[in-house]
């Protein structure tokens, strides 16, 4: 924490009564930061890296995990998700960022389609068509974000000609 965040010294719980503690951010010059007043990524943050020191659960769902948080600090949100998820708990988490996409490996990417067609389809993006040729030109998540917005699609479903 303090590495990410230099200004802060530690974090602390203050006891608000007999039943309810609230979270602090002591800085360095000593201010204390009660948790209302954080940002919304910094408290995400901090519920991201506590989940690997909390009682873990066998599942975890994470939507959009990128909401409010830097983008510097996504590449350390899902470091410390994927840790979790060699410990053993299974993560699933959805996104609409190609930031987030890009920080993630193309066997931890799936892209989730439905036409009335075919119904719903779900395959991994690198087992789509011609996906060695396609990553070669684009990072993942340009590449996801280039086909996979539900018009633009059919080249992740049909191999090309």
């Amino acid at each position: 924490m303090t590495r990410l965040f230099p200004a802060v010294k530690r974090l602390a719980l203050r006891a608000v009564n007999n039943t309810q503690k609230v979270l602090e951010v002591e800085l360095q010059d000593g201010a204390r930061v009660p948790s209302s007043e954080m940002s919304e990524g910094l408290l995400y943050y901090l519920a991201f890296a506590a989940l690997a020191v909390i009682k873990p659960a066998a599942f975890v769902a994470v939507e959009e995990p990128e909401t409010g948080l830097h983008p510097a600090r996504i590449k350390e949100v899902l470091d410390s998700l994927r840790s979790l998820s060699r410990s053993g708990v299974q993560v699933v988490m959805a996104t609409h960022s190609p930031l987030v996409v890009n920080e993630l490996e193309p066997s931890e990417v799936t892209i989730v389609t439905r036409d009335t067609d075919a119904g719903t389809r779900i395959r991994n993006i690198g087992d789509t068509p011609e996906f060695e040729m396609r990553s070669k030109i684009y990072n993942l998540g340009e590449l996801w974000l280039s086909y996979a917005n539900g018009v633009d699609e059919g080249p992740l479903l049909q191999r090309t000609q």
